[in-house]
């Protein structure tokens, strides 16, 4: 690349050795003088520096190796910098959600009885699972950024996905609680913050990651 190249004449002083004017009869030089090429089978990059001076010529394929691996690691960086701040977006939103969804509960005016037959261990568990779905749906989103659909990693989130699909499927089947008035009102609102409350759980440990 070029930027491979241009580390390589500023480090070895080419424009000199080549009386180049300008960096790109450097370029053109030194791309002459190196041949790099990739195994069929293993994939391995093989380098290789026609130079007068057998030292040097060493020295450039050596320094080759090093300027990729510099170039590769400057790149996983930015990957890994653009899904930071994908999940600190997403851990933002989640937290506003979350506070909206507390202080709404808090609200509920609602009777020790009606309290006594909502099943609060079934609502949760149906909540979260959602949120577990949200939150691997995001994870596929910020995947489908660095990875194509064959990647083994983005076929695993998916598998999981599907599973936690299944989990929310049979959950919802078995849940027969039925209420109403005050009773309605403070099932739909305990379980939107459960959601809430497991989903910035989860995209707090995404953004960790």
């Amino acid at each position: 690349s070029r930027t491979v190249l241009d580390a390589m004449i500023e480090r070895f002083k080419l424009k000199e050795m080549y009386q180049a004017k300008f960096n790109e009869d450097a370029r053109r030089a030194l791309e002459g003088a190196m041949k790099a090429s990739a195994g069929a089978k293993d994939g391995m990059i093989t380098i290789e520096v026609d130079d007068h001076d057998p030292k040097r010529a060493a020295d450039m394929a050596n320094a080759f190796v090093e300027e990729l691996r510099k170039l590769t690691n400057t790149i996983a960086v930015t990957e890994a910098a653009q899904r930071r701040f994908f999940f600190e977006a997403q851990l933002k939103q989640s937290k506003d959600n979350l506070t909206k969804s507390e202080i709404v509960l808090r609200g509920s005016a609602v009777s020790e009885a009606t309290l006594k037959t909502v099943p609060q261990s079934t609502l949760e568990v149906i909540a979260r699972l959602r949120a577990q779905i949200t939150a691997q749906e995001i994870k596929l989103a910020s995947m489908r950024t660095y990875m194509t659909d064959s990647n083994a990693e983005l076929r695993v989130a998916l598998q999981e996905l599907g599973a936690l699909r299944n989990e929310l499927s049979k959950a919802e089947q078995s849940n027969t609680t039925k209420a109403s008035g005050e009773g309605a009102e403070y099932i739909a609102r305990f379980r939107d913050f459960k959601y809430h409350e497991t989903l910035f759980e989860l995209m707090a440990k995404q953004y960790e990651l």
